[in-house]
């Protein structure tokens, strides 16, 4: 396996994947597109997310009707649809073919199973993305597949990570992928019944990578973004973060030189139990781990 939960991150530096991240984030948007097409709307949004398969070691969309899903392999830079056997339909290689032949190819595949509402063409939902060149008519990159496989094997780790990490401290909340920011996260809400916008909130992830932060990186954030002067010490080795969002980070070269797999893993989990300690102290909460 190139990519398991269980292999050490840094064959490729964490600095060096930006196009590969770009590219697999673009790779992904079908899949939104087909969510939003033909998965029952939910208010928050989560319809359109992805759970990463350790077992087919790629992402896989909400389940459509018929129980199929679709699915985006970022090393194979590849898409296509899942049946509810668990066998694959279909798959269309995206190397060398632009974004545009992409919507149209998984449009096509859905059609083939008889998701057709006779509104055309899938399209790429309505949130923005990193600036790439695929935008404009490029094909995706048929290079770089050691960066691709480093990008999944992050996500691969991270999904273990944040998964073992929720059942622990975090009441069993969801880890899912959000194919807006491509970053993965365990959503905690404090207050159910509040105004969203005023609501308690705790968001524990991980990001390949963005316009922020140019490395993966882990995350904690509290909402309502708390006082920033007035942020607790972090334990475990994340630092606060207060340019353009607020939250306790760990970068991923950080997570590198922490050593091999179980090292990197030890590491990852300490920084995050500190992080979100912190984060529940400055809303004055308990995790719900720790509860009773």
């Amino acid at each position: 396996m190139t990519h398991s939960s269980r292999d050490a991150l840094g064959r490729v530096d964490p600095r060096a994947l930006e196009g590969a991240r770009v590219t697999a984030h673009h790779a992904a948007q079908p899949l939104a597109a087909a969510a939003y097409r033909y998965v029952a709307k939910k208010p928050d949004d989560s319809h359109s997310n992805l759970l990463w398969s350790s077992e087919r070691e790629r992402f896989h969309g909400r389940e459509l009707p018929g129980g199929h899903r679709c699915f985006v392999d970022i090393v194979g830079l590849g898409i296509g649809i899942q049946g509810a056997d668990g066998q694959d339909v279909s798959r269309f290689d995206l190397g060398g073919r632009t974004f545009e032949e992409a919507f149209a190819a998984l449009g096509d595949a859905l059609a083939g199973i008889g998701c057709d509402d006779g509104r055309g063409p899938l399209v790429l939902p309505t949130y923005d993305l990193p600036d790439s060149e695929l935008q404009r008519g490029a094909a995706f990159p048929d290079d770089g597949p050691d960066e691709r496989a480093e990008v999944a094997r992050w996500h691969a780790r991270a999904s273990a990570m944040l998964r073992g990490l929720s059942e622990a401290s975090l009441g069993g909340a969801e880890v899912r992928c959000w194919p807006h920011h491509f970053d993965c996260a365990a959503f905690v809400a404090l207050d159910e019944d509040a105004d969203p916008e005023s609501a308690r909130s705790v968001n524990v992830g991980f990001s390949p990578g963005d316009g922020a932060i140019a490395e993966p990186y882990f995350y904690v954030t509290p909402w309502p973004v708390p006082n920033t002067t007035a942020l607790p010490p972090l334990e475990g080795g994340a630092t606060w973060h207060r340019e353009g969002f607020t939250a306790a980070v760990l970068r991923g070269t950080e997570v590198v030189a922490a050593g091999d797999a179980e090292r990197q893993a030890a590491f990852v989990r300490e920084a995050l139990d500190g992080a979100v300690a912190a984060a529940f102290e400055v809303l004055g909460a308990t995790p719900p781990g720790a509860a009773g």
